[in-house]
């Protein structure tokens, strides 16, 4: 089990979009700014006080990107300060 402290989320990462290839074998790149990954927010600290709940969809921001997933159960996670939740999705 991996519990957050203090103002930390646990976001589950949504699970990776598989390339796609063509017969040839040309690998069709998306617009990565077009598609941001919406995250579940799985867990949040004591103290967090963001509006956000458990089982919200969320979008984060700053460097979000660059944190190292956490592998726990064939599923990755990874924990951030509640400052990075720019909006939640519904």
């Amino acid at each position: 089990m991996i519990k957050p402290v203090r103002d930390s989320i646990l976001l589950e990462v949504p699970p990776k979009k598989k390339e796609e290839v063509t017969k040839s074998g040309i690998v069709m790149v998306t617009n990565e700014i077009a598609e941001l990954p919406i995250f579940e927010i799985i867990d949040k600290g004591a103290d967090c006080k963001t509006e956000a709940s458990i089982g919200d969809k969320v979008l984060v921001g700053g460097s979000v990107h660059s944190t190292r997933k956490i592998p726990y159960e064939d599923k990755d996670y990874i924990v951030v300060p509640e400052e990075s939740i720019l909006a939640i999705v519904s």
